[in-house]
């Protein structure tokens, strides 16, 4: 079986990872010259800035893949006690993660903390909910709006009442369907976070990740290879980039769905019309540096604030990145803000940052990412629709959820579908 990835990712090069560990053949293609898609690292000014994910947690597959790679002394930790932060009604109060800062919180009520008692009287997620429905019923409508909202929204830079419960929360609907209802759930969950890994990031930064798994593999990728088109043959698949074209029993595709549709427009438009309808959420980032006061991973904005920051990521205070910090802005709330210059961006950042932490910083850097984040709102509906021939796959950010977990497990799952499909 011979097999190609399309797509230089963290998605892509654990997919060639996984198959070179089954002795599956396997060519794996790039378009840019570099490894790592959205994971970029750069150094700035001697500061380490991340260009995309900030961080990572230490357990699981992702704690498996780090130990195989050799880096899991190159890992800068955080201090397991730092809190995430909620901006709402001009303060910041911590986001409650065991059962001692909820009671403890001043993030909501006690009116607020009582309310969520009713939990299990309000019925399970129906058919129509979204995340805003599902959790305003389900936890009250003050608890959805300073906690819910922002670290949720913010999480994926949505708008929850956009996003069905079916697509962005499917894990927690199963689980509660399984197992009971919600409360009993977050309380369980709460309980298992007092135990969770601290955040992490390699010192020299995440992309470290991703060049890893290419330095281990990297005669079976091909960086700078721009491919151009797939079609079915009567044997596999045919993958050409530039003048060139290739056979291969399998193809998987390993990017975004932008990229994928682009991809797959000639030869499979069934299937790239319905990638193609898919909505992103675009998203700028400035990084800025200033000496704070305060200890955490950083805050997410509560939407009525009438702030145009989403949220700000602490990496100088979490991660002895001098005095960095990472503000978003864009997603659904205001995809506009990408269109903003530098400049504007970077005097938006400055100003809201000063209004949070009444502390003026300097703007290091600005980048943006687009297409973003995967909404996970109505037009993900479409990926009902989405039907594969036997020997094309698709894996990528809008196929499991968001995070380096999803990416690492989407790898391993496709390529023992491989093995079973090699020993049939």
């Amino acid at each position: 079986m011979r097999v190609a990835v399309i797509g230089g990712g963290l998605t892509g090069l654990a997919t060639v990872h996984e198959l070179r560990a089954r002795d599956i053949d396997v060519c794996g293609f790039e378009a840019t010259d570099e490894p790592g898609g959205v994971i970029r690292s750069r150094v700035v000014d001697g500061t380490v800035i991340e260009y995309g994910p900030q961080r990572l947690r230490l357990h699981g597959i992702v704690e498996e893949y780090l130990a195989k790679l050799d880096l899991i002394d190159e890992l800068q930790l955080a201090p397991a006690d730092l809190p995430i932060y909620v901006y709402g009604d001009g303060r910041l109060s911590v986001a409650p993660f065991d059962p001692g800062s909820l009671v403890r919180t001043d993030l909501i009520s006690w009116p607020a903390k009582a309310r969520l008692l009713l939990e299990p009287l309000t019925g399970p997620a129906r058919e129509d909910d979204t995340v805003a429905t599902y959790f305003t019923r389900k936890l009250g409508p003050e608890a959805y709006r300073a906690g819910i909202e922002p670290l949720f929204g913010g999480l994926y830079g949505s708008d929850p009442a956009e996003m069905p419960v079916e697509f962005a929360l499917a894990p927690i609907v199963e689980d509660e369907v399984g197992r009971g209802r919600l409360s009993r759930m977050i309380l369980r969950r709460l309980r298992a976070s007092r135990d969770r890994p601290p955040a992490a990031v390699p010192i020299d930064g995440m992309q470290t990740v991703p060049q890893a798994l290419y330095d281990r593999h990297n005669e079976y990728i091909s960086l700078g290879t721009s491919v151009d088109r797939i079609s079915r043959t009567d044997g596999g698949f045919e993958v050409g980039h530039a003048s060139e074209t290739e056979a291969f029993d399998s193809v998987i595709v390993a990017t975004d769905a932008p990229a994928a549709a682009n991809l797959l427009g000639t030869s499979f438009p069934d299937i790239a019309e319905s990638l193609a309808s898919l909505n992103y959420n675009r998203l700028a980032m400035v990084y800025l540096e200033a000496s704070i006061d305060h200890h955490g991973l950083g805050y997410q904005v509560r939407r009525d604030e009438g702030l145009q920051t989403l949220g700000v990521s602490w990496n100088g205070v979490a991660f002895g990145r001098g005095k960095l910090h990472t503000a978003f802005f864009g997603g659904m709330h205001a995809p506009e803000m990408v269109d903003r210059s530098d400049s504007e961006l970077g005097e938006i950042a400055v100003e809201e940052f000063e209004t949070v932490l009444d502390v003026t910083p300097e703007v290091l850097a600005v980048h943006r990412l687009d297409p973003g984040m995967p909404a996970y709102d109505h037009s993900w509906n479409h990926t009902e629709q989405l039907s594969t021939p036997p020997g094309l796959h698709l894996i990528g950010n809008y196929t499991a959820r968001v995070g380096i977990p999803g990416r690492l497990r989407q790898a391993r799952t496709v390529a023992r579908q491989l093995v079973a499909a090699r020993n049939h």
